[in-house]
């Protein structure tokens, strides 16, 4: 069975949005006995709320297994499992780790520090973590995304603050979502092999593919894209022009 790795925000729904013709494609490509997964930076909402959504948009069971997030590298970062944690983000995320880790304190008391996104960004905030970073404090994000595609536009991501951070620390903050090590190691060891990666993103979804050596399907249904479109293998207007590519 091949296999499509299928980004979310902007490549198959906006907020709560399913795109045009994503739905019937979708069926069409069961039909074909090409396997879905879907693999997002997004991490507000959990493995389970995806799940829950994608099965009402697409009018389907689809498997947890099938759906990768930033939240399920967590498990696999010893830093964020052991050691004291400060969150920066939302209490869903908060809520997450703690499946994993009771050790979740605030930036003074930490050892490690995992940058997540949060609706209004304060400056007096964010220089606290780099001091705390300067100080030996080790640094996760969930991604490195700068916007996120909604159903009023795009918005602010956690790249935003990560960028922020790596500029007052002069340093690189290890990412947990694509294209990075971290999330294409999970795809590796979790025996996923993938035949095509479809997104709306250069710089995650088309890169990554790259990194993983398969090709690459860019939709334009997303964020306005600040790489070059050509690295992708093929460019797409709308999710239904995949028909074209691996029928």
């Amino acid at each position: 069975m091949r296999t499509l790795a299928a980004d979310l925000d902007g490549t198959i729904y906006k907020g709560n949005t399913l795109l045009p013709k994503v739905k019937e494609t979708y069926h069409v490509l069961k039909q074909l006995d090409i396997n879905t997964i879907f693999i997002t930076n997004n991490s507000s909402q959990t493995p389970e709320e995806i799940k829950t959504k994608l099965d009402k948009l697409l009018q389907d069971k689809i498997s947890l297994k099938n759906i990768i997030t930033p939240l399920m590298i967590i498990k696999n970062v010893s830093e964020l499992t052991t050691l004291k944690v400060h969150v920066y983000g939302s209490s869903g995320v908060k809520n997450y780790l703690e499946q994993f880790n009771e050790k979740i304190v605030s930036i003074q008391e930490a050892e490690t520090v995992l940058i997540g996104r949060k609706d209004n960004i304060y400056t007096e905030e964010i220089n606290i973590i780099a001091n705390s970073i300067n100080n030996g404090t080790k640094a996760f994000c969930l991604n490195k995304d700068l916007t996120f595609p909604t159903e009023e536009g795009e918005k602010p991501g956690n790249g935003a603050v990560v960028k922020m951070l790596e500029e007052l620390t002069n340093s690189q903050i290890e990412s947990l979502g694509k294209p990075d090590k971290l999330f294409k190691d999970y795809l590796n060891k979790n025996g996923f092999i993938i035949d095509w990666i479809i997104g709306d993103r250069v710089d995650t979804d088309i890169l990554l593919a790259k990194k993983l050596n398969v090709k690459s399907i860019l939709v334009k249904t997303g964020v306005t894209n600040f790489m070059e479109i050509d690295n992708a293998n093929y460019i797409i207007k709308e999710f239904d022009e995949i028909l074209n590519i691996i029928s």
